[in-house]
């Protein structure tokens, strides 16, 4: 259009209300182009900004973690990994030897990463229940004796997108018994995909059950409805004596992602570890076929704060309060609208920061060129203006 306009203006004065009009079309384009400009660059200082100064994590450990708030981002970490194992850092070289990783099978490992289709992991605390396939395990060490109580789940329940293809990363080995294993980038747990054979369950004769109910919206299964701020859930847990002798128990309830989003209120003569969120009572005796309950409540926090995922545990603040004994009851919270766009973006697929790097500067030399080019004409435009029409 501009090379037909300005050939034709010396045969074709009548052409110069076009002409003018072209000008005007080309200016506002200038302006938007210009603006266009400003907000890349913006857009390019604020990530370069966020690239030198990356935010630290709102919530990078959590009592799950066999170390809490390690970030295993490279080979060069497993230093500091072994440094942890070598005093056994919260028994985490008995949970090896357990499984069967010896230390030089560490060493050997390599950061990477893998798909969590078809794998297990390992945890400190319960966070499936047994209908999503957890099991609660004794590790023991050389000596038979029980150091430690964990939890093993399939890793779908980390699938929060239900994507199959869904990834971790960290160290990954092998090992001569356990066979393929991995350590997670972020808590340091340990990933298998075999190695239930040895693992000697908990004390099968007690059944532990729980049932949970909102007292504020008319004593309904709270697991059928949402909670909202200041709502009182009641908390009900049943232990069992199915065997046929005398057994001792302790009765615990791990509390810890229940309290991210409210506070105890009664703790029905437990007594609480704020460090680990375990609600314990004193050890009980249980004939057969006894059974006993305890009752506890919590009070939905208000306001409900928006406190972005855990980074070592996804199930921590995911406006879910899931608390597992025995079977697993989850109650929704009403999260703020900014959890929603959390869960939105958290869907779509992570690029690295070289990936966003070239994109970036690939789109900040186009919006570039697009603003030099129609400035130039817009300059032209003026230039034939002045010479050939005297304005």
């Amino acid at each position: 259009m501009f090379k037909n306009i300005v050939s034709s203006l010396p045969f074709s004065p009548a052409l110069i209300g076009q002409f003018n009009l072209y000008i005007k079309k080309t200016r506002r384009e200038e302006s938007i182009r210009r603006l266009g400009l400003v907000f890349t660059l913006l857009a390019l200082s604020l990530q370069f900004i966020t690239i030198l100064h990356t935010p630290e994590p709102a919530n990078v450990k959590h009592p799950n973690d066999f170390i809490e708030g390690i970030n295993i981002n490279s080979s060069d970490v497993t230093d500091d990994f072994l440094k942890l194992y070598d005093i056994n850092h919260n028994n985490l070289r008995d949970i090896l030897d357990f499984a069967g990783i010896t230390r030089q099978e560490i060493t050997a490992s390599h950061y990477g990463s893998w798909q969590q289709k078809d794998k297990l992991i390992w945890g400190l605390v319960p966070l499936a229940g047994i209908e999503q396939g957890e099991i609660p395990i004794n590790v023991t060490n050389n000596h038979g004796e029980v150091v430690r109580k964990t939890f093993v789940r399939p890793y779908i329940h980390y699938q929060h997108n239900n994507k199959s293809t869904a990834k971790d990363r960290g160290l990954i080995g092998d090992s001569r018994k356990a066979g393929w294993f991995a350590i997670t980038q972020y808590g340091g747990n340990l990933v298998t995909k075999k190695g239930l054979e040895k693992i000697t369950s908990l004390n099968n004769d007690i059944t532990l059950s729980k049932t949970v109910v909102n007292t504020s919206q008319g004593l309904v299964d709270a697991s059928s409805v949402v909670a909202r701020a200041n709502d009182q859930i009641r908390y009900t847990i049943t232990i069992k004596n199915d065997g046929s002798d005398v057994s001792t128990v302790q009765i615990q309830d791990n509390l810890y992602d229940v309290l991210e989003y409210s506070t105890l209120m009664d703790r029905g003569g437990g007594t609480l570890n704020n460090d680990s969120g375990y609600l314990i009572w004193p050890d009980t005796t249980l004939e057969p076929g006894d059974k006993q309950a305890r009752t506890f409540v919590v009070k939905i926090d208000n306001p409900i704060y928006a406190t972005a995922r855990g980074i070592s545990e996804p199930a921590s603040y995911d406006c879910i309060m899931t608390n597992v004994f025995g079977n697993a009851t989850n109650v929704s919270v009403a999260c703020p609208p900014q959890k929603l766009v959390e869960k939105v973006t958290s869907s779509f697929s992570k690029t690295n920061l070289t990936k966003n790097i070239i994109f970036a500067s690939v789109l900040f030399v186009i919006v570039t060129f697009l603003y030099i080019r129609i400035h130039q004409l817009n300059k032209e435009l003026h230039i034939i203006r002045k010479n050939m029409i005297g304005k």
